[in-house]
């Protein structure tokens, strides 16, 4: 990959989240006769979270500000089997170029002293070979002294299992045993298996590829009756035992452990820019949803893709790759509630709850109002009718005063 156009990707990881078979139908399958039309298609679903958010032990890694791709099974694997060799070749030229300066340093001390010794397990496996291509490790080892000797006792205690006790960092064949069990295959020879290669055996014709496993999360190399890998025949045929290779289903395991693998460019010692360079070719290769992630490569729209992965994170497919429909939709599949749904979620009920009960304040202030405003409307026209009551009882007794007084004086005057 041309660096100008591989992006930094700093402060941020890869993290693997699950590996779903999704069928699909296929012109060609049906026009070369397959038993079926419908081929089915690994995809892997990946997470490229905030570094500091990252989770190994969360499934999803994150819960914001991340970037969601789903890439084909065969290359994903690709790229990380070719991951696994440059780190391994990284390491290996590091770690002999730490060699080569410790023996020169000791071979010094040794004539300074005079004296001298042969069998130190550590430099014994290193060629001193000046012409070795390793990558810049030499003048990295010897940029500073201390950070130096710190790397190589940190990453170098393993370099005789690791880099000679099978192939070398520059990827060559160089073990005396290779023909022991026990010695297995490289990096490099299971990308020759990553794209359904056929293999013949007693007139058998079948197709070997690796493939994810829903119940179990966990990817194997698997063995089938098409050329399009999707009809699984490893049930009655040994993938081992047909192909005489002696595949080892421990070497995915780290490419599906949930890992947050760390994307920003590094140059320093011993991976280098290993896992750069793989993050930016997972990138490049599968199809991106970047809506959650401001700071992030945006395409020009994204809705299809976004929808696409959501569907697999929200277990729209079954263990075969088929769409749930109706019933058939498996009770253990459990679908993922994100905290901004949950917020929202318990946001609305509090505000609801909130204005209920102010709709019952209001309620009884306004009832209490209400019925303080007819108190004192009745109290006011009782106030009156009682005044008017009381003038009309006041006029009626100064009238008949008046008449008893003037009935009594025409008694007076009658009688005199």
């Amino acid at each position: 990959m041309n660096e100008d156009y591989m992006y930094s990707f700093d402060g941020y990881s890869l993290k693997y989240v699950t590996c779903q078979p999704i069928q699909r139908f296929s012109q060609g399958a049906a026009q070369n006769g397959e038993f079926s039309a419908l081929v089915t298609d690994d995809i892997v679903l990946l997470r490229l979270c905030p570094y500091r958010q990252c989770t190994q032990t969360a499934k999803y890694g994150c819960k914001s500000g991340y970037g969601e791709y789903a890439i084909n099974l065969s290359d994903y694997l690709s790229a990380m089997m070719r991951y696994e060799a440059d780190k391994r070749k990284n390491l290996c030229n590091f770690c002999a170029a730490c060699s080569r300066r410790y023996r020169r340093l000791d071979q010094a001390d040794a004539v300074d002293d005079g004296w001298a010794d042969d069998d130190d397990d550590f430099y014994k496996y290193i060629e001193d070979d000046e012409n070795v291509d390793d990558g810049g490790a030499n003048q990295a080892a010897a940029a500073n002294d201390d950070d130096t000797d710190d790397n190589c006792y940190e990453f170098c205690q393993d370099y005789y299992d690791t880099c000679r006790n099978g192939r070398n960092g520059n990827g060559n064949g160089n073990n005396n045993n290779q023909d022991d069990d026990n010695y297995g295959l490289d990096y490099e020879d299971y990308l020759d298996y990553m794209y359904c290669k056929e293999e013949e055996g007693d007139n058998e014709f079948y197709w070997v590829s690796p493939r994810c496993s829903t119940s179990t999360n966990a990817i194997t190399m698997g063995i089938f009756f098409d050329p399009y890998c999707s009809l699984y025949a490893g049930s009655e045929v040994n993938v081992n035992e047909f192909t005489g290779m002696s595949f080892q289903n421990s070497i995915f395991e780290s490419m599906y452990s949930g890992e947050c693998i760390p994307c920003s460019k590094d140059e320093n010692p011993p991976y280098y820019g290993s896992n750069w360079y793989m993050c930016n070719k997972v990138f490049d290769t599968s199809a991106k949803c970047n809506n959650y992630a401001s700071d992030l490569y945006q395409g020009e729209d994204e809705s299809l893709t976004c929808s696409f992965i959501e569907s697999i994170r929200f277990g729209t497919y079954d263990a075969n790759g088929q769409v749930y429909s109706g019933d058939t939709r498996d009770d253990e599949i459990q679908e993922q509630v994100t905290g901004f749904q949950v917020f929202t979620l318990t946001l609305v009920t509090m505000t609801v709850i909130g204005l209920s009960i102010y709709s019952c304040y209001l309620h009884h202030a306004i009832t209490n109002l209400l019925l303080k405003s007819l108190s004192q409307s009745h109290l006011a026209s009782t106030g009156i009718k009682r005044r008017r009551s009381s003038r009309i009882k006041h006029r009626g007794r100064d009238q008949d005063d008046d008449d008893w007084d003037h009935s009594l004086g025409k008694t007076k005057r009658s009688i005199t």
